[in-house]
């Protein structure tokens, strides 16, 4: 699959290495997050030109059919399914833009359910010791959740 650049450029405050960060309120408990942020976390499967599975990873919805994931989970990719929480599949139309520093890539897929909501990103990025929550697929482990401290933060290019 190739892919094209963009000159279209996304603040992504939120970016983590396996899916995205939140940084989070006190009153709201870890299992409500993860409930409400669940269904715009995906994970993807990338495949070679003989339909052999190559790489699997994560990614969130960030608009209709856009879904951002790490650049390294599709190189060398000759086609990129997505598959959400609610064990739907749908496939990668093309790679919209891809951010090579941050290792980002925006993906357009075909129609996407309506429960798959996209995310809404931060005008500012967590302030360092704030708390934040990683949400991911790492490894085929669906629906991990981890918790801790921001220390750097940057602003990345789609």
């Amino acid at each position: 699959m190739t892919y094209t650049k963009q000159t279209t450029r996304f603040t992504m405050a939120f970016i983590c290495f396996i899916a995205f960060v939140f940084s989070t309120n006190a009153q709201e408990a870890l299992s409500d997050l993860f409930a409400r942020i669940k269904p715009s976390v995906v994970s993807i499967v990338t495949y070679d030109k003989d339909k052999r599975r190559i790489a699997r990873g994560s990614g969130f919805c960030v608009g209709t059919n856009q879904i951002v994931t790490n650049k390294h989970v599709i190189e060398d990719a000759s086609s990129i399914e997505i598959h959400t929480s609610d064990n739907r599949s749908y496939k990668v139309l093309k790679v919209a833009s891809v951010d090579e520093t941050g290792d980002l890539a925006l993906l357009e897929t075909e129609s996407l359910d309506s429960k798959v909501k996209p995310l809404v990103l931060a005008n500012s990025p967590p302030r360092e010791g704030d708390k934040i929550i990683v949400v991911g697929n790492p490894l085929g482990l669906e629906g991990s959740i981890y918790e801790g401290e921001q220390h750097d933060c940057q602003s990345l290019n789609l």
